[in-house]
């Protein structure tokens, strides 16, 4: 889990991007029935015509629940799955990109992810369009570990390092240069097949995430 890549790759499948900061393993139709049933949807295929569609939803501040998001590569290829959980309107969601890992745990796909929310779209020279992100993706990916518990399908959780510590006075940039701020952990997430008590679902003693203010450098 530590030696997998730090980040995805963008568009050209060598710039380095967003960090990658979720591994879930299970079934891949019981990790989407997971994600289904908290109200994450599956996206549509970035084409011209979905793009344009994302900034009229943005212009007229409406849902666009399938939107698209753009491939990004991890493994040499493009996204297996994406998904996402929208709020208020299309400038607002949460989102994730899953790929199937070249490895299994005691028969299970392990399925490496990174997620992160997005605060706004802007015009991009290499995706024509793109969302802005929040700068601080620990909280997307503590939004996930939430949410995969309240499923009560999370048998197993934990943390891992992953990418390198970025702070608000060294952050690191993504594909299309939004800084971000990390404290480098990736959360880890076995799925069981049956609904657990909370009492039941165990935490590894792994890494310890700190505190969200350890990130905000003293004279920002």
């Amino acid at each position: 889990l530590v030696a997998l890549p730090c980040c995805v790759k963008g568009g050209d499948n060598a710039t380095p991007g967003d960090p990658v900061n979720l591994v879930i393993t299970g079934q891949g139709e019981h990790v989407l029935a997971s994600l289904v049933r908290r109200g994450w949807d599956l996206t549509e295929t970035l084409t011209t015509r979905t793009a344009w569609k994302t900034v009229r939803s943005s212009l007229f501040a409406s849902r666009y629940r399938t939107s698209p998001v753009s491939p990004l590569y991890l493994f040499d290829r493009p996204q297996d799955a994406a998904l996402q959980k929208v709020r208020s309107n299309v400038d607002e969601r949460n989102h994730l990109r899953l790929w199937r890992a070249p490895v299994t745990l005691e028969g299970n796909p392990v399925w490496v992810g990174q997620i992160s929310r997005d605060i706004g779209i802007k015009l991009s020279s290499k995706t024509l369009v793109t969302h802005r992100i929040d700068p601080f993706v620990d909280e997307a990916r503590n939004y996930i570990l939430l949410d995969l518990l309240e499923s009560q399908y999370a048998a197993f959780w934990g943390h891992v390092p992953g990418v390198e510590r970025a702070t608000t006075a060294k952050p690191r940039y993504n594909y299309t240069k939004d800084p971000y701020y990390t404290d480098g952990l990736r959360v880890v997430i076995l799925l069981g097949e049956e609904p657990l008590n909370y009492d039941q679902i165990q935490q590894l003693g792994w890494e310890q995430p700190p505190p969200r203010e350890n990130l905000v450098d003293e004279a920002q």
